[in-house]
């Protein structure tokens, strides 16, 4: 017997106990439990909000409901991150992933069964006062065609090591009810004009885990010689007209898999018509060679082809595990060397624009076999 053959490798789904939100913009902690080999968390969100227009205006925001977060991270024995994302950011890696799968992400769907439990049951982001349901994919480990197995799975019931998920609910108030208003697109998940409300009274969060058994042989275990992270950086808009933006990957930090950026601009996505150049999205390494430079609009061909579906506007994701899931064009940040993501735009984006980047890395470590 050994790691992948039946009775080996045998999957759970638990569910952990629910956790309230205490207070907006403070990090809270969900100890993830000691059952188990983790590889996924789902994280499960219920808000009855109250929304009152008053004599102003209320709308969905562009990035909601997705920004209900503004951090959400898993943190290995109090050390460095895991991940690291924003609640959008999660929302972008789940769109990655679903090549991987379904290609459909929790908020879509591919068939409307008439018979179906209503959708609202899974996900809502309601316009008037009614309940938010937001599930939120957390990966933890990445199957790799090359390697021959799924790697940076978590040994939970291994004494020397711990996990925790930290969120930070994005509200200003310091206790229930939570407002989940802006003024400013892209920053919460309601976006208001004059003294238009958006509230919940004492948000909950349900931590779903997928997991495998442990097997009785510690000599069956999988590999634990890897760990997967995803992170999210916001690098400076920079250049004399604000028409240029720059993300260097760090040096040494593992194999680079997935990339993907968001330019907003100010208020939504850039538009593609912004994106006209041949080299307006460029991936380089070296003494700037290219190894992909396109224009927004063959980005987005590229990514429909790929994917199977538009990303959101604004976004643009390079896979370069590709659907077949190898090692074969994925980027080795301890042998290439100054590999940098360049954005240029035809003209300036706004004085209110920001750009994110998100990446996913794999690392070569050991952790401690049990036995």
């Amino acid at each position: 017997m050994a790691w992948g053959d039946p009775g080996v490798t045998m999957r759970r789904t638990l569910a952990s106990a629910t956790s309230n939100w205490i207070a907006g913009g403070q990090p809270q902690p969900i100890d993830i439990s000691r059952v188990g080999i983790l590889r996924r968390l789902r994280m499960l969100t219920n808000a009855a909000v109250t929304i009152t227009p008053g004599t102003g205006t209320i709308a969905n925001d562009v990035n909601g409901p997705w920004n209900l977060y503004t951090q959400l991270q898993l943190v290995p024995n109090q050390g460095a991150p895991i991940s690291r994302l924003s609640g959008y950011g999660a929302y972008i890696v789940d769109i990655l992933k679903k090549r991987e799968g379904s290609s459909a992400t929790i908020d879509t769907r591919l068939v409307s069964e008439t018979s179906a439990e209503t959708a609202a049951d899974r996900y809502s982001y309601p316009t008037a006062s009614g309940t938010i349901q937001l599930p939120i994919e957390l990966y933890v480990s990445q199957f790799i065609r090359s390697l021959g197995s799924e790697i940076g799975l978590w040994p939970l019931e291994n004494p020397t090591i711990s996990l925790q998920l930290m969120y930070t609910p994005n509200s200003a108030t310091a206790a229930t009810p939570f407002s989940l208003t802006s003024t400013t697109a892209g920053t919460s998940p309601y976006l208001v004009t004059g003294n238009a409300t958006a509230t919940a009274v004492t948000p909950a969060v349900t931590l779903m885990r997928e997991l495998y058994e442990v097997p009785q042989n510690p000599s069956d275990d999988p590999p634990y010689t890897y760990v997967v992270r995803w992170l999210e950086q916001v690098p400076q808009i920079g250049g004399a007209s604000a028409t240029f933006t720059e993300w260097k990957a760090t040096p040494l930090s593992g194999a680079l898999l997935r990339v993907a950026c968001q330019i907003f601009d100010g208020t939504a996505g850039v538009a593609v018509s912004k994106l006209t150049a041949s080299n307006s999205l460029n991936v380089l390494f070296g003494a700037d060679t290219s190894k992909l430079a396109e224009t927004g609009a063959a980005a987005l061909e590229r990514q429909q082809d790929f994917w199977g579906f538009d990303l959101p506007q604004g976004v643009y994701a390079w896979d370069f595990l590709g659907q077949d899931l190898t090692l074969a064009d994925t980027i080795d940040l301890y042998q290439v060397p100054e590999v940098r993501f360049d954005i240029n735009t035809s003209s300036a984006l706004s004085s209110t624009a920001t750009v994110k980047f998100w990446q996913q890395l794999v690392t070569p470590v050991v952790l401690q076999a049990r036995g």
